[in-house]
């Protein structure tokens, strides 16, 4: 992902995920490159099941 990003010059949305655990960011959303978005419920809170940072490995903020 950081290399196709960087090749063409284009920034990928990606959803962080479904899995709702801390450190639970996978790949593609885990790229440096890659904007993550979470998911939120109707009163604007990080719904329950959206996958959550860190990133594992070096604690990186994720969802962006």
């Amino acid at each position: 992902m950081n290399t196709l990003s960087q090749e063409t010059g284009t920034l990928f949305v990606i959803a962080a995920g479904n899995v709702g655990a801390p450190t639970s960011i996978g790949s593609p959303g885990a790229a440096d490159s890659a904007l993550t978005i979470g998911a939120v419920d109707s009163a604007d809170q990080p719904a329950y099941f959206t996958s959550q940072g860190p990133r594992l490995g070096d604690n990186a903020l994720k969802p962006d």
